[in-house]
Protein backbone atom coordinates (compact mmCIF):
# COMPACT_ATOMS: atom_id res chain seq x y z
CA UNK A 1 0.00 0.00 0.00
CA UNK A 2 2.94 2.38 -0.58
CA UNK A 3 3.61 2.79 3.75
CA UNK A 4 6.92 2.25 4.89
CA UNK A 5 7.24 1.32 8.95
CA UNK A 6 10.34 2.53 10.60
CA UNK A 7 12.68 -0.18 12.47
CA UNK A 8 11.15 -0.29 15.78
CA UNK A 9 13.18 -3.00 17.64
CA UNK A 10 16.74 -3.70 16.35
CA UNK A 11 17.81 -7.07 18.45
CA UNK A 12 17.86 -5.20 21.96
CA UNK A 13 18.35 -8.23 23.77
CA UNK A 14 21.39 -8.52 22.36
CA UNK A 15 23.12 -5.43 23.86
CA UNK A 16 25.63 -5.10 26.23
CA UNK A 17 24.95 -1.39 27.89
CA UNK A 18 22.20 0.73 28.45
CA UNK A 19 23.36 3.36 25.96
CA UNK A 20 22.73 0.33 22.89
CA UNK A 21 19.69 -0.67 24.37
CA UNK A 22 18.44 2.61 24.11
CA UNK A 23 19.54 2.72 20.56
CA UNK A 24 17.74 -0.88 19.90
CA UNK A 25 14.40 -0.72 22.11
CA UNK A 26 11.48 0.83 21.19
CA UNK A 27 13.44 3.04 18.33
CA UNK A 28 10.48 5.37 17.79
CA UNK A 29 9.75 6.89 21.39
CA UNK A 30 13.56 6.90 22.60
CA UNK A 31 14.41 9.09 19.05
CA UNK A 32 11.41 11.13 20.19
CA UNK A 33 12.37 11.14 23.59
CA UNK A 34 15.99 12.45 22.38
CA UNK A 35 15.13 15.10 19.45
CA UNK A 36 12.02 16.60 21.40
CA UNK A 37 13.51 16.55 25.37
CA UNK A 38 17.41 15.58 25.76
CA UNK A 39 18.34 17.90 22.76
CA UNK A 40 16.24 21.12 23.81
CA UNK A 41 17.12 20.61 27.18
CA UNK A 42 20.69 21.09 25.67
CA UNK A 43 22.00 16.96 25.35
CA UNK A 44 25.72 16.89 26.11
CA UNK A 45 26.47 20.36 25.27
CA UNK A 46 26.61 22.31 28.58
CA UNK A 47 28.93 20.32 30.47
CA UNK A 48 29.04 16.41 32.29
CA UNK A 49 26.88 17.59 35.05
CA UNK A 50 24.08 19.38 33.19
CA UNK A 51 24.45 16.32 30.37
CA UNK A 52 23.46 13.69 33.38
CA UNK A 53 20.69 16.14 34.88
CA UNK A 54 19.58 16.42 31.05
CA UNK A 55 19.54 12.48 31.14
CA UNK A 56 17.59 12.04 34.56
CA UNK A 57 14.76 14.43 33.41
CA UNK A 58 14.12 12.67 29.91
CA UNK A 59 14.06 9.37 31.31
CA UNK A 60 11.85 10.10 34.30
CA UNK A 61 9.41 12.16 31.87
CA UNK A 62 10.12 9.21 29.34
CA UNK A 63 8.41 7.05 32.17
CA UNK A 64 5.85 9.86 33.19
CA UNK A 65 4.30 9.29 29.25
CA UNK A 66 3.48 5.83 29.77
CA UNK A 67 1.09 7.02 32.73
CA UNK A 68 0.76 9.15 35.99
CA UNK A 69 1.43 6.38 38.47
CA UNK A 70 4.80 6.15 40.81
CA UNK A 71 5.43 2.50 39.14
CA UNK A 72 6.02 4.13 35.82
CA UNK A 73 7.80 7.22 37.91
CA UNK A 74 10.62 4.49 39.64
CA UNK A 75 10.48 3.01 36.00
CA UNK A 76 12.30 6.38 34.75
CA UNK A 77 14.51 6.46 37.54
CA UNK A 78 15.77 3.31 37.02
CA UNK A 79 16.58 3.27 33.12
CA UNK A 80 18.49 7.32 34.02
CA UNK A 81 20.26 5.78 36.68
CA UNK A 82 21.79 2.74 34.72
CA UNK A 83 22.75 5.30 32.00
CA UNK A 84 24.47 7.47 34.11
CA UNK A 85 26.21 4.61 35.93
CA UNK A 86 26.88 3.27 32.31
CA UNK A 87 28.43 7.11 31.32
CA UNK A 88 30.72 7.40 34.45
CA UNK A 89 31.76 3.97 33.99
CA UNK A 90 32.52 3.84 30.53
CA UNK A 91 36.04 5.12 30.60
CA UNK A 92 37.33 2.28 33.22
CA UNK A 93 35.11 -0.41 31.02
CA UNK A 94 37.33 0.67 27.93
CA UNK A 95 40.57 -0.31 29.71
CA UNK A 96 38.93 -3.99 30.17
CA UNK A 97 40.39 -5.90 26.64
CA UNK A 98 40.31 -9.40 27.11
CA UNK A 99 41.62 -11.79 24.29
CA UNK A 100 41.22 -15.05 22.87
CA UNK A 101 38.44 -17.14 24.09
CA UNK A 102 38.29 -14.38 27.05
CA UNK A 103 37.29 -11.89 24.65
CA UNK A 104 33.88 -14.18 24.10
CA UNK A 105 33.52 -15.07 27.27
CA UNK A 106 33.02 -11.36 28.10
CA UNK A 107 30.89 -10.55 25.54
CA UNK A 108 28.44 -13.04 26.17
CA UNK A 109 29.08 -12.37 30.33
CA UNK A 110 27.95 -8.27 29.53
CA UNK A 111 25.14 -9.74 26.96
CA UNK A 112 23.87 -11.89 30.11
CA UNK A 113 24.22 -8.99 33.01
CA UNK A 114 22.54 -6.50 30.48
CA UNK A 115 19.67 -8.74 29.96
CA UNK A 116 19.33 -9.09 33.48
CA UNK A 117 19.34 -5.14 33.86
CA UNK A 118 16.58 -4.68 31.40
CA UNK A 119 14.59 -7.52 32.59
CA UNK A 120 14.59 -5.47 35.75
CA UNK A 121 13.12 -2.96 34.56
CA UNK A 122 10.49 -4.84 32.93
CA UNK A 123 9.37 -5.58 36.18
CA UNK A 124 9.32 -2.52 37.53
CA UNK A 125 6.83 -1.58 34.74
CA UNK A 126 4.88 -4.53 34.69
CA UNK A 127 3.53 -3.94 38.01
CA UNK A 128 0.60 -2.96 39.80
CA UNK A 129 2.36 -0.83 42.36
CA UNK A 130 5.60 0.31 44.08
CA UNK A 131 4.43 -2.26 46.85
CA UNK A 132 4.47 -5.11 44.20
CA UNK A 133 7.75 -4.28 42.75
CA UNK A 134 8.88 -4.53 46.78
CA UNK A 135 7.57 -7.88 47.09
CA UNK A 136 8.83 -9.59 43.75
CA UNK A 137 12.74 -8.34 44.67
CA UNK A 138 11.92 -10.13 47.72
CA UNK A 139 11.10 -12.94 46.00
CA UNK A 140 13.48 -12.81 43.52
CA UNK A 141 16.58 -11.98 45.78
CA UNK A 142 15.63 -13.73 48.89
CA UNK A 143 12.76 -15.96 48.81
CA UNK A 144 13.64 -18.91 46.32
CA UNK A 145 11.48 -22.02 47.55
CA UNK A 146 12.52 -25.16 46.93
CA UNK A 147 12.76 -27.32 43.72
CA UNK A 148 10.01 -29.24 42.71
CA UNK A 149 9.61 -31.55 39.88
CA UNK A 150 6.94 -29.32 38.33
CA UNK A 151 9.11 -26.72 38.90
CA UNK A 152 12.08 -28.20 36.70
CA UNK A 153 10.09 -29.57 33.95
CA UNK A 154 8.67 -26.03 34.14
CA UNK A 155 11.80 -24.82 33.12
CA UNK A 156 12.99 -27.58 30.98
CA UNK A 157 9.78 -26.57 28.73
CA UNK A 158 11.07 -22.89 28.35
CA UNK A 159 14.57 -23.92 27.62
CA UNK A 160 13.34 -26.45 24.91
CA UNK A 161 11.42 -23.14 23.60
CA UNK A 162 13.95 -20.41 24.08
CA UNK A 163 16.49 -22.27 23.03
CA UNK A 164 16.09 -22.25 19.37
CA UNK A 165 13.80 -19.38 19.38
CA UNK A 166 17.09 -17.60 21.03
CA UNK A 167 19.55 -19.15 18.36
CA UNK A 168 17.38 -17.89 15.19
CA UNK A 169 17.60 -14.41 16.80
CA UNK A 170 21.09 -14.61 17.55
CA UNK A 171 21.83 -15.55 13.59
CA UNK A 172 19.25 -12.83 12.53
CA UNK A 173 21.72 -10.20 14.68
CA UNK A 174 24.30 -11.88 13.20
CA UNK A 175 23.15 -11.11 9.45
CA UNK A 176 21.64 -7.77 10.75
CA UNK A 177 18.64 -9.46 8.61
CA UNK A 178 15.08 -10.81 10.38
CA UNK A 179 14.26 -12.26 7.54
CA UNK A 180 17.62 -14.42 7.53
CA UNK A 181 15.54 -17.63 7.92
CA UNK A 182 13.89 -17.02 4.42
CA UNK A 183 17.48 -17.48 3.19
CA UNK A 184 18.14 -21.12 4.75
CA UNK A 185 17.98 -24.60 2.64
CA UNK A 186 14.40 -25.90 2.60
CA UNK A 187 15.50 -28.93 4.73
CA UNK A 188 16.42 -26.73 7.47
CA UNK A 189 14.13 -23.75 6.77
CA UNK A 190 10.38 -26.00 6.82
CA UNK A 191 11.38 -28.06 10.12
CA UNK A 192 12.56 -24.95 11.88
CA UNK A 193 8.91 -23.36 10.95
CA UNK A 194 6.90 -26.07 11.84
CA UNK A 195 8.86 -26.98 15.42
CA UNK A 196 7.75 -23.05 16.30
CA UNK A 197 4.37 -23.76 14.93
CA UNK A 198 4.47 -26.14 17.71
CA UNK A 199 5.58 -23.98 20.35
CA UNK A 200 2.83 -21.44 19.45
CA UNK A 201 0.31 -23.86 19.58
CA UNK A 202 1.20 -25.30 23.14
CA UNK A 203 2.55 -21.58 24.39
CA UNK A 204 0.45 -19.29 22.69
CA UNK A 205 -2.24 -16.86 24.79
CA UNK A 206 -5.72 -17.05 23.23
CA UNK A 207 -8.34 -15.22 23.33
CA UNK A 208 -8.92 -11.23 22.90
CA UNK A 209 -6.50 -9.03 24.63
CA UNK A 210 -6.11 -5.28 24.48
CA UNK A 211 -3.33 -4.04 22.74
CA UNK A 212 -0.64 -2.67 25.68
CA UNK A 213 -0.35 0.46 24.37
CA UNK A 214 -3.94 1.85 24.24
CA UNK A 215 -3.61 1.72 28.04
CA UNK A 216 -0.87 4.85 27.99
Amino acid sequence: MGIELMVNFRFPFFVTNPREFWANWHISLSTWLRDYLYFPLGGNRKGEVRKYFNLFVTMMLGGLWHGAAWTFVLWGFFHSAILIIHRLLEPLAAHIRPQGILKNAWLVARIVFMFQVTSLGGLIFRSQSVRQVGDLLHSIFFHFGSWTHAGVFYGLQVLACGGPVLLVHYFQMRSGDVLSVNALPQLVRVPLLVTFFYFLIVWGQYGAREFIYFQF
